[in-house]
């Protein structure tokens, strides 16, 4: 992975960050979120749907899809490093809230609207439908281990950009968030070359100011030690 990549990633992110006021620093994301529209847990679901409403036929006319979908939403406490998560069969599709890392504000719900709702839903329905209709030469199952996962997340996580390129808290909550999983990721494969901790955790600090010790003990635990990141 270039580390000038990322480091010119960090700078767009910063750019918009500045440009909404917002400074780069330890309290970042503390200030992110309070521009960003705080939501009480219960609103949640609601302004999530109400996004998908409004985003739909945009992401409809985008993708061509005309396949139906059934969403349920979830909250759940679940000790993991996800804050959102989607899955499903078919034409259901679930959305689970994790409320032990989840930021509830207006502009996270328009992005999971966009990303998890109309990016993996709709997009894994769509195929689901294909299924049906066609005898495709594919295997029928999708897995975060296969090859796919990199078009169907990189779609989702950019999704945001295409449909709504006018709504800059959006775009900069996009490119805040594709930093720090490019940063995820280094830090990933320098624990698979060997890279010692401490260096890790170092670089962590100075890729993103906003991380805590223990939230970076954590990521370095679940990086070197769960199959599925």
């Amino acid at each position: 992975m270039n580390a000038d990549y990322i480091s010119e990633c960090g700078r767009a992110a910063r750019e918009s960050l500045d440009g909404a006021g917002i400074a780069w620093g330890p309290k970042t994301m503390a200030e992110a979120a309070a521009a960003e529209g705080p939501l009480e847990p219960a609103d949640v679901q609601d302004a999530i749907r109400a996004a998908v409403a409004e985003y739909e036929p945009a992401v409809r006319d985008a993708t061509g899809s005309d396949a139906h979908y059934r969403l349920t939403v979830e909250t759940v406490d679940v000790d993991a490093y996800w804050a959102y998560w989607l899955d499903g069969a078919g034409d259901r599709v679930r959305l689970r809230l994790n409320s032990r890392n989840a930021q509830y504000t207006a502009v996270r719900a328009r992005q999971f609207a966009l990303h998890e709702v109309l990016g993996h839903g709709l997009q894994s329905a769509s195929i689901a439908a294909r299924c049906t209709e066609d005898d495709v030469p594919w295997v029928r199952l999708l897995s975060v281990h296969g090859p796919q996962q990199v078009l169907l997340e990189g779609w989702a996580q950019a999704m945001p950009l295409f449909i709504a390129p006018d709504d800059r808290q959006l775009g900069t909550r996009v490119r805040l968030d594709h930093h720090t999983q490019l940063v995820r990721a280094e830090l990933h494969l320098r624990l698979e070359r060997g890279t010692a901790i401490e260096d890790c955790a170092d670089l962590a600090r100075r890729r993103v100011p906003w991380w805590t010790d223990r939230y970076i003990a954590d990521a370095l635990a679940d990086r070197g030690a769960d199959p599925q990141l």
